[in-house]
């Protein structure tokens, strides 16, 4: 991440020529530079310490110490989506920017969600509609079986009425109805096993919504409070392109 800067320092005739801590920067594109005077301008007299080739070499060494104590790259700072602004953003570009950034963390978060959540749910549906199977089967068998006591019963009575053994009529009657309970009972069990799965499924469900609310309740990009983040250079990072001696009309 880098930054170009330019600066304009006043060269005098003190013991010291030239102090960075003097400098302003300038907006100043170095191809706008001329390299011949204009014609009728005068020029101030020049500082001893500028016609020496050393007096570069030593100020271009100055120059990079002053940046790297007195400049800073300061940049906003997203905690929510943990991303950085550009050097020069401003801080209304930036959001616009996290608003687009947020959009695709949260689609990407809720594709995660899905895949998540998709092999959960299919497995508990599967279970519910086999459930469903296993209920209406038991309550079918329940059904066949109290029509077959209800035939033995009056078979027994029947019986007993024309005269047929009381005792082989009633212990038939109480074989079939000791089926009926049973199969009263199973039907029981597979209503209470499929109301706990469609339970089960309700609680994934409650689960899955909860984890997109979170999603989507991240910090709104626009009112989020930045932080600014301060990086200072050092020496090894700054590159020097053009230390140069020129007149400056406006001083």
């Amino acid at each position: 991440m880098t930054r170009d800067m330019t600066f304009l320092a006043p060269l005098t005739n003190d013991p010291i020529p030239l102090s960075w801590d003097d400098a302003r920067p300038l907006d100043l594109d170095l191809s706008a530079l001329g390299r011949s005077p204009a014609e009728g301008v005068s020029f101030t007299e020049l500082p001893p310490a500028a016609s020496k080739a050393k007096s570069y070499t030593s100020w271009e060494k100055e120059f990079q110490g002053w940046l790297a104590r007195s400049q800073a790259l300061d940049l906003w700072w997203s905690p929510s989506l943990e991303r950085l602004s550009n050097p020069g953003e401003r801080e209304s570009d930036f959001r616009i920017r996290l608003q687009l950034a947020s959009r695709e963390v949260t689609d990407d978060g809720m594709e995660k969600l899905r895949k998540k959540y998709a092999p959960k749910y299919a497995a508990l549906d599967e279970r519910i509609r086999k459930a469903q199977i296993t209920k209406e089967k038991e309550q079918e068998q329940a059904r066949s079986q109290k029509y077959q006591t209800a035939m033995t019963l009056g078979s027994s009575i029947l019986g007993a009425m024309v005269g047929r053994k009381a005792s082989t009529a009633a212990s038939r009657s109480a074989k079939q109805l000791s089926r009926s309970s049973k199969e009263k009972q199973d039907v029981e069990y597979a209503k209470e096993n499929l109301e706990a799965l469609k339970q089960q499924r309700d609680r994934l469900e409650e689960e899955f919504q909860a984890e997109v609310r979170a999603l989507s309740a991240r910090i709104d990009p626009l009112t989020e409070k930045l932080e600014t983040l301060s990086i200072k250079p050092t020496k090894t990072n700054i590159t020097t392109k053009l230390l140069a001696l020129v007149w400056n009309p406006n001083p």
